[in-house]
C-alpha cells in the first residue's frame, strides 16, 4: 500500500483547531525560472518568444495561486507580501564574483516580473535580495509569519512557519537547526552563487568538525578555524604541503563571507 504523503503540517499546527491568521511573505524569483521551462514533445526546451507571453503569464499565475491555495488550506492570510529581485545588490559590490556564474537572463524575464508586479503587487527589493526582505519580516513577526520559499538560504530562520513550495512541506526550524544551517552556509559557501570563500572545505568536513549542540561561541571559533585552514599560506616541503596561518587574510574572508552569505535585515 502506498504511503500517504506527509506535508509536515501536523508538526506545525493542530489541524483540528480553528485556523489562525498569519502574514505570508514569498520569495518568488524561482517561479519566474520555472515558468520559462517549457519542453516540447521530445523533452527539449522550446525557443520562447513574445508570442508565448500570454501562455507563460497563465502558467505563472497558476504557480502563484497554487502556493497561496496550499497555505490557505490551513491558515487565514491577513496580508501577503510577494518579493522579487530589484535593482542592484550590495553583495555584488562587496564580492564581484557573486552570481557571476549565472546564465544571461531570458529576454522574457522582465515581462514576467512586470506581470507579478501588476497582478500580485510584487515588491522589487532594491539593493538586497528577495529572501532578505522575507527574513526581515519573519524576524519581526516570528510565529505570526509564514515564509514561502524553495531556497535553502531561508533555513537559517527560526520560529516562523516555513513552507517549501518545491516540496510542498511545512516546517518550523528550531534555534539549533537554524544555527546549523546558518553556519553550514558560512563554512561551505554557495557554489550556485559562485560564493565559496572556503576552498577545499566541503560538507563532509563540516559534519566532521561541527555538531548541532554547539553554542554560537563554539560555532564562531570553529568557523574561524575553517577560514584559517583554507586561507593559510602553503608551501611544499619534501612532497608535503605545509600550512602557515595567515590571520589577516582569514579574518578578511571570514567577515566577507558573513556579509554575502547570511540573510540581512533590510530595515537596518
Amino acid at each position: 500500500m502506498e504511503q500517504e504523503f506527509d506535508n509536515g503540517i501536523n508538526n506545525v499546527i493542530d489541524v483540528n483547531a480553528p485556523k489562525e491568521s498569519k502574514v505570508l511573505v514569498c520569495d518568488f524569483d524561482t517561479l519566474i525560472y520555472w515558468t520559462l521551462v517549457v519542453k516540447d514533445e521530445f523533452n527539449v526546451q522550446k525557443e520562447l518568444t513574445e508570442a508565448d507571453l500570454p501562455e507563460l503569464e497563465g502558467k505563472l499565475n497558476e504557480l502563484v495561486l497554487k502556493v497561496f491555495n496550499s497555505i490557505e488550506e490551513y491558515f487565514n492570510l491577513e496580508k501577503i507580501y510577494v518579493f522579487i529581485r530589484g535593482r542592484g545588490n550590495y553583495r555584488k559590490e562587496l564580492y564581484k564574483a557573486y552570481k557571476s556564474n549565472r546564465p544571461e537572463k531570458h529576454p522574457l524575464t522582465n515581462a514576467l516580473y512586470s506581470y507579478l508586479i501588476k497582478t500580485f503587487n510584487a515588491i522589487p527589493v532594491d539593493g538586497f535580495e528577495a529572501e532578505d526582505a522575507c527574513a526581515t519580516i519573519a524576524w519581526r513577526l516570528g510565529r505570526d509569519c509564514i515564509v514561502a520559499y524553495c531556497d535553502h538560504d531561508l533555513l537559517e530562520l527560526k520560529d516562523c512557519i516555513l513552507y517549501n513550495y518545491r516540496t510542498n512541506i511545512f516546517s518550523i526550524q528550531s534555534e539549533q537547526n537554524a544555527l546549523w544551517e546558518k553556519y553550514k552556509k558560512l563554512n561551505i559557501g554557495e557554489n550556485g552563487d559562485f560564493a565559496n570563500l572556503t576552498p577545499s572545505y566541503a560538507i563532509k568536513k563540516f559534519e566532521r568538525d561541527f555538531h548541532k549542540e554547539m553554542t554560537i561561541e563554539e560555532y564562531e571559533k570553529q568557523s574561524f578555524e575553517t577560514f584559517l585552514w583554507c586561507w593559510s599560506d602553503k608551501m611544499k616541503v619534501k612532497n608535503k604541503i605545509q600550512r602557515t596561518p595567515n590571520i589577516e587574510k582569514a579574518t578578511e574572508m571570514f567577515n566577507l563571507a558573513k556579509e554575502i552569505l547570511w540573510l540581512k535585515n533590510i530595515e537596518n
